[in-house]
């Protein structure tokens, strides 16, 4: 008997039964530690909520902050099959009279010479030069703005459709197609460009068909409009290139291009067609208060979210009838009510606009409810906006001035303050130039076309167009041909080349210590006139307020995060740059403080539930390990009473047979 030890095997006696009934009773204590958790893990995921909505009010409050906002303004014109309008922030609003006498017309080009059965008839091998200028007198010159193109076309691109390929990969400021004109393929050729500085000029050379001028091989593309008809002018034109004409208020206007940016300032105009002869359309200019009275209802939304989702988690709704009273889960927690009373209190500050004056959300319509919402007054508002349109973005926005037209705002860092700051510039920003030592010759050939070219550290190899120019044509080819190298291109440097009494001068587009431009090679002598003298670039230097400021280019930037751009003027004084925060900065920077993990105004109560919940779980593991030994404790007792019941029940069954024996011996 005493070797048996499971449970029940001695008497019967149900001893998994009743460990785990009084295990149920001993793990009470866990059973409110998990209520306690889900209570805790339900305020942290409330305060979560809380952090969500303070988040999406930072996030709105950085877009309102932006000066851009609030700028914009409409344009529109009278007839918009003649003519279209937009207009930025710096228009002026007014009505002006327009008179569009040509539209710009794109040049267009087509090969009467070269006519093929198949698109992938071979055609030629060599390389093309596409350069856009302007024919004039019998003489073509390079835009100097548009960069010249070469491509190779070899044996793998020869076919008219792997010519057509090649010319639209290259980028070269013009479409090339083929037309079936019923007896065989042609190649038409437009410029990308309107304007009659935007005319063609195709070159060709190491043409494998023939001499780079004749009427063979890929000479047949060859198109120079200086030139004669087969030796060199290949191809036939099919629309002139044009600029648009026009008239604005009386003033004669001719420019390259149908979309006008430059002719009323601020305003974009998109030309269409003629207008009638005698009957000009109206273009007007007003200002748009659409984005100053979104930008107030953006700012209410965002506060009554955060103050809506507050208010649903800390209320209390009492008992009624067939319903029992409900509690939020943040109901009598004090960090929830101190967000919200920090931000209504950050609402009531006046802001001080770049004019001087201060104004508050009351100004602008905006005011609290009964039920602690905000709600705009919208005829308020847009009367406000509609008279003072720079007093609504003013408030909102965070803007800088400065007193100098060559001086331009760019942004200010978090430590700069609002407030007036003094500009002193003791050295304005430079480019790398090169200088010729005298005219440069002005017959380019075969012996000193080629040239190597750096701008501002990086180098290229570059050929010019072989010919005899004018200096000023020089200059265009020139830089026509430097700023369509590749690797210049890739890098987004370029340079601009003039030219004085035949001698030429090369500035880089950068400004700064990084800017310089120097060239060598074969023909570097005969375009310099010598060596040439180069100029490395300097950056912008001065201070702000007193203090020493970092120069990168035209741009300053003061030790306290103010950034400025210095482009024109002279050195000294140059007057003040003012800077107002704005009320969105200000109500950004609140609800980052907020949000801190830190030291925000949620950061001790998340951080108080954290640690509770830290603790509930080490009270539970300590449980864990006391409830495990308990029941080996009590499993073992009940075990060993099952044994000893299973032997006194032995015993007394023994004693029963031996009594129940001597009662039948005795009778």
């Amino acid at each position: 008997m005493a070797g048996i030890s499971s449970p029940g095997v001695g008497s019967n006696l149900d001893v998994n039964g009743i460990v785990s009934q009084l295990m149920t009773i001993e793990r009470q204590p866990l059973t409110r530690l998990t209520k306690l958790e889900a209570s805790a893990q339900a305020r942290l995921s409330a305060y979560g909520m809380i952090k969500g909505t303070l988040s999406s009010f930072q996030g709105t409050m950085a877009s309102l902050a932006s000066a851009s906002k609030y700028t914009s303004l409409n344009a529109s014109s009278s007839d918009s099959a003649v003519a279209t309008a937009s207009a930025s922030s710096i228009a002026t609003p007014g009505t002006y009279s327009m008179e569009v006498t040509k539209i710009a017309k794109e040049q267009k080009l087509r090969s009467d010479v070269l006519s093929t059965t198949s698109i992938n008839d071979a055609i030629g091998t060599g390389t093309l030069t596409i350069q856009l200028g302007t024919y004039s007198g019998g003489v073509f010159t390079a835009n100097s703005d548009k960069a010249a193109t070469s491509i190779t076309i070899d044996s793998s691109k020869q076919t008219l459709g792997g010519i057509r390929d090649a010319i639209n990969a290259a980028s070269a400021g013009v479409t090339a197609t083929i037309i079936n004109d019923g007896t065989g393929f042609r190649l038409s050729l437009t410029s990308n460009s309107t304007g009659s500085a935007n005319s063609l000029k195709i070159s060709v050379s190491g043409d494998s068909g023939g001499t780079d001028t004749d009427t063979t091989g890929l000479s047949k593309i060859a198109y120079d409009p200086a030139a004669a008809a087969g030796s060199g002018k290949n191809l036939t034109e099919s629309q002139a290139a044009q600029d648009a004409q026009l008239t604005v208020d009386g003033i004669a206007v001719t420019k390259p291009s149908n979309t006008l940016t430059d002719v009323i300032q601020g305003v974009t105009l998109n030309l269409l067609k003629e207008s009638t002869v005698g009957s000009p359309i109206k273009v007007s200019v007003s200002r748009s208060n659409t984005a100053l009275t979104s930008a107030a209802q953006d700012f209410v939304k965002a506060y009554n979210e955060v103050a809506g989702t507050i208010a649903e988690l800390t209320k209390y709704t009492p008992k009624t009838e067939g319903s029992a009273a409900q509690a939020g889960v943040l109901l009598g927690e004090a960090a929830p009510r101190s967000v919200l009373s920090q931000l209504r209190n950050s609402l009531t500050q006046s802001v001080a606009t770049l004019d001087g004056k201060k104004v508050s959300l009351s100004d602008l319509g905006i005011a609290f409810q009964k039920d602690g919402t905000l709600a705009v007054d919208t005829a308020k508002l847009n009367k406000i906006a509609e008279a003072s349109p720079e007093l609504v973005a003013g408030f909102f926005a965070s803007t800088g001035r400065a007193s100098d037209s060559g001086v331009k705002f760019i942004s200010a860092g978090n430590n700069t303050s609002v407030g007036s700051y003094g500009l002193s510039v003791s050295q304005m920003a430079t480019q790398g130039s090169l200088q010729g030592s005298a005219a440069a010759a002005l017959t380019i050939t075969d012996s000193n076309k080629t040239l190597t070219v750096s701008i501002d550290g990086a180098s290229a190899t570059v050929t010019l167009g072989t010919g005899t120019y004018t200096a000023a044509s020089l200059a265009a080819e020139v830089q026509s041909r430097v700023n369509g190298t590749s690797a210049f291109k890739q890098s987004g440097l370029a340079v601009s080349v003039s030219e004085s009494g035949g001698v030429l001068s090369f500035n880089s587009a950068s400004f700064g210590g990084s800017s310089r431009v120097s060239i060598s090679g074969a023909g570097a002598s005969d375009l310099l006139g010598g060596t040439g003298t180069e100029t490395t670039g300097v950056d912008v230097a001065g201070t702000i307020n007193g203090n020493s400021a970092t120069g990168s280019g035209q741009t300053l930037t003061g030790d306290n995060g103010l950034k400025l751009s210095i482009f024109a003027g002279a050195t000294g004084d140059r007057g003040n740059v003012y800077y107002t925060k704005g009320f969105a900065s200000v109500m950004e920077s609140v609800a980052k403080a907020l949000t801190d993990t830190k030291t925000g105004g949620l950061a001790g109560a998340t951080g108080g539930i954290e640690s509770e919940l830290k603790d509930i779980a080490s009270r539970r593991e300590v449980l864990n390990r006391r409830f495990a030994d308990t029941e080996t404790r009590l499993r073992a007792q009940y075990t060993s009473l099952d044994v000893l019941i299973g032997k006194m029940s032995s015993t007394s069954s023994y004693l029963t047979q031996q009594l129940a024996a001597l009662a039948n011996n005795s009778g």
